[in-house]
């Protein structure tokens, strides 16, 4: 089968995304920008841990999906560093659900990254946190 070209206001992006081009005002529309549930497990640090921990960008919506998130055995309050693509320009501040009791505590995003008190155990049913980022954010590798 061969291959349709793309019409001259679409452009190959980045990540397997197609730009739209607006002619008005040379602005470029993502279409399809969404980076599906990515794994960030691996990006944990300072000896914290986790169940799971997935990150999406749907547009300018980003999500946090965690469970069972613990600092025990956590040398900072640094959870992860910021992730390119995902950060909000500002500290931002969630309510989450404490492992025992019902206890609360403050799930903090950071433009450095995250931040929790490290004796806090989050709950190991999944938690969602949702920013927005802004319009001229870079988009996740």
């Amino acid at each position: 089968m061969a291959k349709t070209p793309l019409a001259a206001n679409i452009t190959d992006g980045t990540a397997g995304h197609a730009n739209l081009h607006n002619e008005e005002r040379t602005r470029i529309n993502t279409v399809a920008n969404d980076t599906g549930w990515v794994d960030i497990k691996s990006k944990l640090a300072n000896g914290w841990t986790a169940n799971n921990i997935f990150i999406r960008r749907v547009g300018k919506v980003v999500s946090l999906r965690v469970s069972g998130l613990t600092g025990a055995a956590a040398t900072a309050t640094q959870v992860m560093p910021a992730q390119t693509g995902y950060w909000a320009p500002n500290n931002l501040c969630f309510p989450a659900f404490g492992e025992s009791g019902g206890t609360m505590t403050q799930f903090k995003v950071q433009p450095a990254g995250i931040a929790l008190n490290q004796s806090a155990i989050l709950h190991s049913d999944n938690q969602m946190f949702t920013w927005l980022v802004d319009d001229d954010a870079a988009w996740p590798a």
